[in-house]
């Protein structure tokens, strides 16, 4: 644990002997304004929509950990997992460079007869 007195706005209490801390932290946060066109601001949840997309795209491109995807979402890490899962994103996406990588070596193998 990161000491209390490391972490801004912290509070930190801790017990004689068993070492226990509880730290209260206020971190700075940031407010993001997005302008949708009138068609998508029609949905049912927009912002929760445009959340989504954003933590999807940032976790795949790797920007986002797991961990802060899902504290993003406000979700457990199952229940990240889960979400993920709904919506056919996997921890390693195979592309299509990797895909013509491995096609290339597997001719390469076919034509020295080794498979």
């Amino acid at each position: 644990m990161v000491p209390a007195r490391s972490l801004p706005s912290a509070k930190k209490t801790a017990k004689q002997n068993d070492m226990a801390f509880e730290a209260v932290v206020s971190l700075p946060h940031m407010e993001i304004k997005v302008i949708l066109p009138d068609d998508v601001a029609e949905h049912a949840n927009p912002g929760r929509e445009a959340l989504e997309r954003l933590v999807i795209e940032g976790y795949r491109s790797g920007v986002l950990s797991h961990y802060q995807g899902s504290q993003l979402l406000g979700m457990s890490r199952l229940q990240f997992d889960g979400f993920l899962k709904s919506r056919d994103v996997h921890e390693y996406a195979y592309g299509m460079e990797e895909f013509t990588a491995d096609e290339n070596t597997l001719r390469q193998l076919k034509s020295k007869g080794l498979i």
